[in-house]
């Protein structure tokens, strides 16, 4: 098995008073619908889901890594943590020669800060994982392949938190800051 931990982290602003932000935020299962290679798959029980991170490599070759995760508004230090959810059944890992299937960790922490007319955020993310061997590369070492997986989900994980920027900023900006939005109430 090959084991990957891959994060990133950024600071930005969002074209929207504190309140905004956080009611637009609210909405978790909008929010990671509008991310680059993450879906929900499965709603477990109110704040707690299952998602997928699916990537293809060259459009050829498939990384897929289910995560069970827990959501937590903490309205008191304006933040929303995203955290791995225990005692779920993992999903099976599956290599084929074409793809790797396996259960993975995610987790971020999002701390709104308001700065004047906009909103500050500190974002931080994490994606990790337990994968099998691709069978194309059962001679390599593993420390060798290792390293090549977890290049492939650090680039996507890098487009997810560039998109997740952009996406949030669009979003907002056509909501028109102040005006509310339809997400959660009271975060």
């Amino acid at each position: 098995m090959i084991s990957i931990a891959v994060s990133d982290q950024r600071v930005f602003n969002l074209p929207a008073d504190l309140a905004t932000a956080l009611d637009y935020f609210g909405d978790f299962e909008r929010t990671i619908g509008e991310l680059l290679h993450l879906e929900v798959v499965k709603r477990h029980a109110p704040n707690q889901y299952r998602i997928l991170y699916s990537a293809a490599e060259g459009g050829i070759y498939r990384v897929a890594l289910f995560c069970d995760l827990q959501v937590e508004y903490d309205a008191a230090r304006q933040t929303i943590r995203v955290m791995p959810l225990e005692g779920m059944a993992p999903v099976a890992a599956k290599v084929t020669l074409n793809s790797l299937t396996g259960q993975g960790t995610y987790a971020s922490r999002s701390v709104f800060q308001a700065s004047g007319a906009m909103t500050r955020v500190r974002y931080a993310v994490e994606i990790g994982g337990r994968l099998p061997k691709p069978i194309g590369m059962r001679f390599f070492p593993e420390a060798v392949i290792q390293r090549l997986v977890e290049n492939v989900v650090r680039q996507r994980l890098q487009e997810i938190t560039d998109a997740f920027i952009r996406g949030s900023i669009d979003g907002l900006t056509q909501q028109g800051a102040g005006r509310g939005g339809s997400g959660r109430k009271g975060l």
